[in-house]
């Protein structure tokens, strides 16, 4: 772990097998396009290169393309992939091609002339016929090369794309139905927005055959276990696997996350090495930074949100890492309205997921995204913001309703009970819930006067009784 070797690759062996299917139907002359989703530090191009070498392996050519986030260069990964395969592509193959679509590919491929000197220049007429003779020249070089080799084009990082670059990917899907050809194209989902460029292209290409999707999710426990044992150098013990059990938890399995967590410990002294016994050992009694790494890339996903989401993701941060709407409209100074459109841009960014059981209560995707946020806050504004959120605890009606049917076995608790529970049973159930959750908040925002209240009601075995 002290320089955390670059790891073999673990897990994904489903979508492995999706995208070695998808290589083997591309082999037999029927194009496949794979769309591989995920959110940042998922393993979207670490699987992409596993798979261009899986495919170079059985014979494929294989291209790569990808966009750049501070550039806004027009077809930017189609220029790469064109000159790459002008660069290789066989002479006299070049020069057929040359002679057939002329020299509209030299927009894109700047080398075409270096290549084949008399090659003709692209042709000059009106902007639009201009691009569908160069998408028809991008879409006739793929075909030419994948008729004499089976021909892998990757285009990383595609949510980045310039619209042209996106037409020319639907282009390309839709007349390019019968060649040795696999197109594979990762992306963030959770940047994409409803009028993207590529939200509308990806709706598109659900209507053509041979057009497959991938959401990547995180690595499985197991799956983090052998990174972490690989990391290591050793089997784990129980310890060891202990420590993996919280990493996969606290990352959600996040590889991104699972490797700067692992290249951390060592460095925070977490973890040292038993020379004796040639093992790494947890020293507990070192405090767990968060790495700087994964702060940047946590402030940074959320600070592209704007000011107003970051102030109501921290404020939530505070409650915890899942968190009701109502409470957090309690803390924060917007209306209602404008809180759940941040708290929806944040599920659109994968930032927080929303709970499908229960409406209004939301939760962060990743425990470290909760904890970065919270210790992203001064300690002055922390301080005032769990004042605020245990204000909110006591004012709340909702919390005096859940604790008062409790209160003393009163008369008054049953009647409510049975008036408005037809299983008075459940309805106990469901307020000795409440009240464990609300005796939690109150302990986390050291509001102390619920406490003796909550902890009383949850250590009674009695029931109401209609």
């Amino acid at each position: 772990m002290r320089s955390v070797p670059r790891l073999a690759y673990v897990g994904r062996e489903s979508e492995r097998g999706l995208l070695k299917e998808a290589r083997g139907e591309a082999r037999s002359g029927s194009r496949r396009v794979t769309l591989l989703s995920g959110e940042p530090g998922i393993g979207k191009t670490r699987l992409a290169s596993y798979a261009a070498l899986g495919a170079n392996a059985d014979g494929f050519a294989v291209c790569w393309g990808a966009c750049s986030e501070d550039l806004a260069t027009p077809y930017e990964p189609w220029i790469t992939v064109c000159s790459q395969l002008v660069e290789h592509a066989p002479e006299a193959a070049l020069a057929g091609y040359a002679e057939r679509f002329g020299g509209e590919i030299g927009r894109l491929a700047r080398n075409l002339w270096r290549r084949i000197a008399d090659a003709p220049a692209p042709q000059s007429t009106d902007p639009e016929t201009e691009r569908f003779l160069l998408f028809q020249a991008v879409a006739e070089l793929l075909r030419a090369v994948a008729g004499s080799v089976p021909l892998l084009v990757v285009l990383d990082d595609f949510h980045w794309a310039d619209p042209q670059s996106v037409a020319l990917l639907k282009h390309v899907a839709r007349s390019v139905e019968t060649a040795q050809l696999q197109l594979l194209v990762t992306y963030r989902d959770s940047d994409l927005g409803k009028d993207d460029p590529l939200t509308t292209v990806l709706a598109d290409l659900r209507r053509l055959e041979g057009v497959d999707r991938i959401a990547l999710r995180g690595l499985a426990a197991e799956d983090v276990a052998a990174m972490t044992a690989a990391a290591a150098g050793h089997d784990l013990d129980a310890e060891g696997l202990a420590l993996a059990s919280e990493i996969a938890s606290e990352t959600d399995g996040n590889p991104f996350f699972v490797s700067e967590i692992l290249r951390n410990l060592s460095e925070s002294g977490l973890v040292v090495f038993d020379e004796e016994h040639g093992r790494w050992r947890i020293d507990r009694g070192s405090g767990v930074v968060l790495p700087e790494s994964v702060r940047e890339v946590v402030e940074r996903r959320v600070g592209v949100l704007g000011e107003r989401a970051w102030e109501v993701l921290t404020s939530a941060a505070v409650i915890g890492r899942s968190f009701d709407l109502e409470l957090l409209a309690a803390i924060v100074q917007i209306g209602e309205s404008e809180l759940l459109e941040e708290l929806e841009q944040a599920v659109a960014a994968s930032l927080l997921a929303e709970s499908t059981d229960r409406a209004g209560q939301f939760a962060f995707a990743h425990a470290l995204i909760n904890h970065t946020l919270y210790e992203a806050l001064g300690t002055t504004r922390r301080a005032r913001v769990h004042q605020r959120v245990a204000e909110a605890l006591e004012a709340a009606a909702m919390l005096y309703e859940l604790l008062e049917p409790y209160a003393d076995q009163s008369s008054r608790a049953a009647a409510r009970t049975s008036d408005t529970c037809a299983c008075p049973w459940r309805c106990s159930q469901r307020a000795r819930e409440h009240a464990a959750r609300a005796l939690e908040l109150a302990r986390h925002h050291g509001y102390g006067a619920f406490e003796p209240r909550a902890a009383a009601i949850l250590a009674s075995d009695a029931t109401i009784k209609t």
